[in-house]
C-alpha cells in the first residue's frame, strides 16, 4: 500500500528548480558571466511509517490468570523506536475485562466471561507515523465437575448429617456455587423437594429408608448436575459393646454412659469408644455425679469412687452392707440403700473423705431404686407394708444424715418398688406406672397412670419432649415413648437388629434420654447363635437421634364410631369426617360393603365420601370396612357394624367398644374383675337416659345416651377402680388409689378432685354429693376406716371402724350408710358422718354379704345369703337404728343384681345363667316376693347367622324413668363359656 511519505521529495525539488529558471531568464540582456557548475544537493531519505501487527487471533480457556496480547511482531521500515497503545474495542456483555500494560508491545487482559474480545493496537514512530491492527481473542468456558462425597457421619434419622461437595472442581478456576435438592424419599418423609445451598450443608433425615439428592454445581456460566444415589438412612445407630454390662448409669452432663459388671468398668462415649479398667469386686450398682466427673460403683460391703477420665480409682470405702442402690447429690455425698429385704439403715458416704454415716433410725425395708429431690434435701423410695406400698420420704439433714419422714403416700398394692425421676417437681415414676409430684410438704401428689406394660424395667424422662422412654419387662422389642402429661403412649419404638441372620432373641435393658439434646440411648441385649451352635449374649448401644419414629406413628387414621344401632326403616349416617393424617391434610375415603343380611336391597350412598348413609330394609348386621388414604399411605382398615332390629320390635341393642365389663387383668390383690362384679361396671342415669361406663384402659369414662346412642368420653387423671352414681342421676364419684373424683354427668366433665392418700375402695355418693368409701387395703386387715370426702369444703374425714366389713351401702331414705350388710350404720345428715349405736339385726339364721339393693323408699332391700346360696328380702323396721328383719328368701334364686321401680312396685333381678343358657330378667312383686314373670332381652344379630352360637350374659338391669323399659348390660359368649371380644352391648327392652 502506498504511503504519504513517498511523494514528498520530487515535488519539493521540482518547484525550486522552476523558480531558479525564471529568475535567470529575467536578466537575459546583461553581460553574461560564466555559469558556475550546478550545485547538486542530495535530499534526505523519506520517512517510512511503521507496520502494526496485533498477532494472530487466539482462543483460550477461561482462567483467573492474565491472557497475553502480543504486538511484538510490529515493525518500522526506518528502524525507528515504536510506541504502542492497546484498546479494547468490544467484549461480551457484562464481561468487564481489564487491560494490563496497555502501552507495551506485549500486554495482557483479565476476563472470566466467555466470548469474543476484539483488541486494537496502535503503533507509532517518532515522526508520528502510525499503523493499526486488530486481534480477536475468544475465551472458552468449561463446565465444572460435580463430586459428591459420602455424607458424614453415617446417616440416621434425626441426626444432623453434613453433605459433602467439597471435592467439586472448575477447570477455569471460577467461583462455584452449590444447590442440593431432595429428589427421592421414603413415602412418609416431609423432605421431598427440599433444597439446600453450599458445598457442605447440614440435613436432618426424618424417616428411615432410601433418600436421593441431586447436586447442581455452577460456575455462573455452566451448571453440572449429579445425584447421590440411594442414601440408606437408618432409624438407629447401633454400636456393639465389648462385654455384657449388668449395671449402667447415664452421665447427663457429658452425654456418655458409665457401665460395670463383675470385672470391668467402662466409660462409653456415644461414638462407641469404651475406656475401661478392671475392678476387683463384682459391681452391684453404679451411679454418676451430677457434674459427670466421677462414678460410684457399689459392691458387697465396698464402694469404689472412680474418676471418669481415664478411668481410675480415687478411693475405695468399706461399708457394713451390700450395696443395692446408689443416689448421689451435687454436694459430694452418696446415699447407699442396702440390699436388704428387711429394716436397715441408709448410709451416707462423703466421697471426698470416705466417711460413712448411718441414718438416724432404721427405715429402709425393701430392695428398690431410690431418687433424690431437686434441692437435694430429700430422698424417695418405696417401703412396703404387708399388703401396701408407700412412697417414703427421707429427709437429708444439714449433716447429710438421713431420717424417715411421715406421712407417706399410698401407692398401688402390687410391685411398685422402683422409682425414676425426671422433668421437674420432682416428677416421680413408679415401677407400676404411677406418676407422682412431690408437694411443698412431705407428701406427694399422684398425677396419673402411664399407659404402660404391666411393669416397668427401666425409664428415663426427656425435658425436651416431656416424654418418658419406658422399657417394659414383657416387651422385648419395643421402647415406649409416653407423654408425661397425659400418660398416653405417643410412639412405640421398635428397636433395630430384629432381623439379624443369627438372631435368636433380644430385649432392651436400659433407656437413657438425653438431657442436653433430644436423643435416646438404648442398651439392648442380644442372644445370637454361632456357627458351632453355641448361643452367646452381646450388648449393643442403639442411639435414636431426635426420637426416631415408627412409620405406623404417622400413618393416617380412620376415625369413626364402630357400632351403630337402628330399626328397619330408620336412616343411619356413619360419619368418618374426624379421620386425620398427621402429614398430609387431604384424605380420600374408601368404604367397602363387607356384609349385609340375606335379602337386603338397601342402598348405601356416599361410599367415596366421609359419610355414608344407609336405610336398612332387613334386620341383621350391616358391616362395612373403611380405609382412608392421604395420597402417601393408607390407614388400617376399620370395621363398622350397624345392628338392625325389627321395626317396632320390643328390643334394640347398642354395642359398646372398649367397655370394661369386669373382664380385665389383675391390678391389685383383688382383680378389677372381682371389684366390678361387686358393684357392676355400668350405672344408669334416668333423667339423662344415659349409661355411665368405664373403658378398658380404666382412665376414661363414657356417657352413652340411649335416645340416639351417641357417646361422650370423660377423661380422668388416674385409673378408676370403682364408681357410683347419685340417686338423682346427675353426679357420680370415682375411686382411685390415693384420690377420689366427682363427675358432673349433665356436662360429662370432671367437676372436682380430692387427694387423700388412702387406697381405693367401694364407693357411694350421698345426696350432698359427698363420697364415702372403705379402703380396700383396710378390708384386707390393715385397720378398717370409713373415709368420707366433702369436695366443696376440701375435707377428708376418717372414722376408724376396727373390724372386717363389706360395703358400703347407701340407703336413700335416711340418708343412711351401712357397712358390712346392715352391721354398722352412719347418719349422713352432718359431716363427718355420725355412727349409730349398733343393736343386733333380726335376720334370723342368715348372714348378708356383698351388695344389697334398696328400694326407692329405703324400706326394703335384697341381699345375698352366704349360707343359703340364694337371695333374701329384708325390711327396715326402725328408722332410728339398723332395725332390719328377715322377710323371706326368693325361692332358689340368687340375685347378682337387682333394681326397683316405684312406678311398677316391682323388683327386676338378674340371676346367674347356665353355661349354655341366655340370662333372664326375673320380676317380683314388691314385698310379697311373688314371681310375676321372666323375660329375655333379644339377641345379637350374629346369633341368627349360620355357625354362630351365642349366649347372652347379663351383668346389670335398670328400669327407665317411667318404668316402661328395661336397660340391661349384656355380654355375648359362645356356648361353652368362651367370652367374645367386643361383644358387649346395652339392650333397651320394652317390659312385657
Amino acid at each position: 500500500m502506498l504511503r504519504s511519505s513517498d511523494l514528498y521529495f520530487p515535488i519539493k525539488w521540482t518547484l525550486l528548480l522552476g523558480l531558479f529558471a525564471v529568475l535567470t531568464a529575467c536578466g537575459g540582456n546583461k553581460t553574461q558571466t560564466p555559469t558556475p557548475p550546478p550545485v547538486v544537493v542530495t535530499p534526505p531519505p523519506a520517512n517510512q511509517a511503521p507496520v502494526a501487527d496485533a498477532g494472530p487471533d487466539a482462543t483460550y480457556d477461561i482462567a483467573s490468570s492474565t491472557y497475553t496480547l502480543d504486538a511484538s511482531g510490529s515493525s518500522d521500515p526506518d528502524g525507528d523506536m515504536l510506541t504502542f497503545g492497546w484498546t479494547l474495542e468490544s467484549q461480551p456483555a457484562g464481561a468487564n475485562a481489564g487491560l494490563v500494560d496497555p502501552d507495551q508491545a506485549v500486554a495482557g487482559f483479565r476476563a472470566m466471561t466467555p466470548g469474543e474480545y476484539i483488541f486494537k493496537i496502535a503503533v507509532s514512530d517518532p515522526s508520528r507515523d502510525s499503523d493499526y491492527d486488530e486481534v480477536v481473542v475468544t475465551l472458552v468456558n468449561t463446565a465444572p465437575t460435580a463430586v459428591i462425597g459420602v455424607p458424614s457421619p453415617t446417616p440416621f434419622v434425626g441426626r444432623d448429617i453434613t453433605l459433602n461437595a467439597g471435592n467439586s472442581t472448575d477447570p477455569n478456576g471460577q467461583t462455584l456455587s452449590y444447590s442440593w435438592t431432595v429428589v427421592s424419599t421414603p413415602g412418609l418423609s416431609t423432605l421431598s423437594g427440599r433444597t439446600y445451598s453450599g458445598p457442605a450443608p447440614i440435613i436432618t433425615f426424618d424417616q428411615a429408608g432410601q433418600f436421593e439428592l441431586e447436586l447442581s454445581v455452577t460456575d455462573g456460566i455452566a451448571t453440572t448436575t449429579t445425584r447421590t444415589g440411594p442414601i440408606d438412612v437408618q432409624a438407629w445407630q447401633v454400636l456393639p459393646l465389648a462385654v455384657l454390662y449388668n449395671h449402667l448409669a447415664h452421665d447427663t452432663a457429658n452425654d456418655r454412659i458409665a457401665a460395670a459388671n463383675d470385672t470391668r468398668f467402662s466409660v462409653i462415649d456415644l461414638d462407641g469408644t469404651e475406656n475401661s479398667m478392671a475392678i476387683s469386686a463384682p459391681a452391684t450398682d453404679v451411679a454418676v455425679t451430677p457434674d459427670g466427673l466421677y462414678a460410684i460403683i457399689g459392691h458387697d460391703r465396698l464402694l469404689s469412687y472412680v474418676e471418669m477420665s481415664g478411668p481410675s480409682i480415687v478411693r475405695t470405702v468399706p461399708l457394713p452392707v451390700k450395696v443395692h442402690d446408689i443416689v448421689v447429690d451435687a454436694d459430694g455425698f452418696a446415699f447407699i440403700f442396702p440390699d436388704a429385704g428387711s429394716q436397715d439403715d441408709i448410709y451416707t458416704v462423703e466421697l471426698a473423705t470416705g466417711q460413712v454415716t448411718a441414718s438416724s433410725d432404721p427405715a429402709f425395708t425393701t430392695r428398690s431404686r431410690a431418687v433424690i429431690s431437686e434441692d437435694g434435701n430429700a430422698l424417695f423410695a418405696v417401703s412396703p407394708d404387708l399388703t401396701l406400698k408407700w412412697l417414703q420420704r427421707y429427709n437429708v439433714a444439714a449433716d447429710n444424715r438421713v431420717t424417715a419422714q411421715q406421712p407417706r403416700t399410698l401407692l398401688r398394692t402390687n410391685d411398685c418398688a422402683d422409682l425414676w425421676s425426671g422433668l421437674s417437681g420432682p416428677h416421680l415414676l413408679t415401677r407400676c406406672g404411677e406418676q407422682l409430684r412431690v408437694t411443698t410438704g412431705v407428701d406427694a401428689t399422684s398425677l396419673s397412670m402411664l399407659d404402660t406394660p404391666d411393669r416397668i424395667f427401666h425409664a428415663s424422662a426427656s425435658p425436651f419432649t416431656r416424654q418418658w422412654a419406658v422399657i417394659g419387662d414383657t416387651t422385648a422389642h419395643f421402647v415406649y415413648l409416653i407423654d408425661a402429661d397425659t400418660g398416653d403412649v405417643t410412639t412405640p419404638l421398635r428397636l433395630p437388629l430384629e432381623l439379624d441372620r443369627n438372631f435368636v432373641s433380644s430385649s432392651p435393658t436400659y433407656a437413657f434420654s438425653g438431657q442436653t439434646n433430644d436423643n435416646l440411648y438404648i442398651v439392648k441385649r442380644k442372644l445370637e447363635t454361632q456357627p458351632n451352635g453355641d448361643i452367646v449374649r452381646t450388648d449393643v448401644l442403639a442411639i435414636s437421634y431426635g426420637r426416631a419414629t415408627e412409620a405406623a406413628a404417622v400413618t393416617p387414621q380412620a376415625v369413626v364410631a364402630r357400632y351403630h344401632s337402628a330399626r328397619v326403616g330408620d336412616s343411619v349416617s356413619i360419619d368418618a369426617s374426624a379421620s386425620l393424617s398427621p402429614t398430609n391434610p387431604g384424605l380420600t375415603y374408601q368404604w367397602t360393603v363387607f356384609e349385609t343380611p340375606a335379602g337386603s336391597m338397601a342402598p348405601v350412598n356416599g361410599l367415596a365420601t366421609d359419610t355414608i348413609r344407609l336405610e336398612p330394609d332387613v334386620e341383621g348386621s350391616y358391616i362395612f370396612d373403611l380405609v382412608v388414604d392421604d395420597g402417601v399411605r393408607s390407614s388400617d382398615s376399620v370395621r363398622v357394624f350397624v345392628d338392625v332390629y325389627p321395626a317396632g320390635g320390643p328390643s334394640i341393642a347398642r354395642r359398646v367398644e372398649n367397655w370394661s365389663t369386669g373382664l380385665s387383668r389383675p391390678q391389685t390383690n383383688i382383680t378389677r374383675q372381682q371389684a366390678f362384679r361387686r358393684q357392676g361396671s355400668a350405672r344408669y342415669s334416668a333423667p339423662l337416659n344415659a349409661m355411665l361406663l368405664m373403658t378398658t384402659d380404666f382412665k376414661t369414662m363414657k356417657m352413652l345416651y340411649l335416645d340416639d346412642f351417641r357417646e361422650v368420653e370423660i377423661a380422668l387423671p388416674r385409673d378408676v377402680y370403682q364408681f357410683e352414681i347419685s340417686d338423682d342421676g346427675l353426679f357420680a364419684v370415682a375411686s382411685h388409689v390415693g384420690s377420689t373424683s366427682l363427675i358432673d354427668l349433665s356436662s360429662a366433665t370432671l367437676a372436682d378432685w380430692q387427694e387423700h392418700g388412702h387406697d381405693w375402695g367401694e364407693i357411694v355418693i350421698d345426696a350432698n354429693r359427698r363420697a364415702h368409701f372403705v379402703p380396700y387395703s383396710s378390708v384386707q386387715g390393715q385397720g378398717i376406716s370409713l373415709i368420707s370426702v366433702d369436695f366443696g369444703a376440701n375435707i377428708v374425714a376418717i372414722d376408724p371402724i376396727g373390724q372386717t366389713v363389706q360395703g358400703p351401702q347407701l340407703n336413700p331414705a335416711g340418708p343412711w350408710l351401712y357397712i358390712g350388710g346392715p352391721d354398722i350404720k352412719f347418719d349422713l345428715t352432718a359431716f363427718p358422718p355420725t355412727r349409730f349405736t349398733d343393736p343386733p339385726s333380726n335376720l334370723g339364721p342368715v348372714t348378708m354379704s356383698a351388695r344389697a339393693f334398696f328400694d326407692t323408699l329405703g324400706n326394703v332391700y335384697i341381699g345375698d345369703l352366704m349360707e343359703m346360696g340364694r337371695s333374701t328380702l329384708a325390711r327396715m323396721t326402725d328408722g332410728a337404728s339398723r332395725g332390719f328383719s328377715f322377710r323371706g328368701a326368693l325361692g332358689g334364686t340368687f340375685a347378682s343384681w337387682a333394681d326397683y321401680s316405684v312406678q311398677r312396685a316391682e323388683w327386676a333381678i338378674i340371676t346367674p345363667e347356665g353355661v349354655d343358657q341366655d340370662g333372664r330378667t326375673i320380676y317380683f312383686a314388691d314385698e310379697q316376693l311373688n314371681l310375676l314373670r321372666d323375660q329375655g332381652w333379644g339377641r345379637f344379630p350374629e346369633a341368627a347367622r349360620p355357625g354362630i352360637a351365642l349366649v347372652n350374659s347379663a351383668a346389670q338391669a335398670f328400669f327407665n324413668a317411667d318404668g316402661t323399659k328395661m336397660i340391661v348390660t349384656v355380654s355375648a359368649r359362645e356356648r361353652g363359656g368362651f367370652i367374645l371380644g367386643n361383644k358387649s352391648a346395652i339392650f333397651v327392652t320394652d317390659i312385657q
